[in-house]
């Protein structure tokens, strides 16, 4: 029903903590039933208690968009997303 990856990632820059959500999704038939919104609680709750100053993830789609918006995540000015494709296995596949 709800798959979160959270490792160890926590990092201190200029005496900001901060923790980098890498995987976080509710399975589309248990959507819309605040599951999601009451785990991420949990999880920025357990943060505060370790003194994070910050959370941040990179989402991708206008659902998850208005998902972590809506439980007062900002779209941040602070990066970039970039990526470098190595090896696309899709594009593999296809051939």
């Amino acid at each position: 029903m709800l798959r979160c990856v959270l490792p160890e990632l926590i990092t201190t820059i200029n005496n900001w903590r901060q923790f980098c959500i890498d995987e976080f999704n509710v399975l589309p038939d248990y959507q819309e039933k605040q599951i999601g919104s009451k785990m991420l609680t949990y999880v920025t709750d357990a943060m505060k208690q370790q003194d994070i100053n910050r959370m941040f993830l990179i989402t991708g789609g206008a659902q998850a968009a208005r998902f972590y918006q809506h439980n007062g995540f900002e779209v941040s000015t602070e990066g970039t997303m970039m990526e470098l494709v190595l090896n696309d296995l899709f594009l593999s596949l296809d051939k």
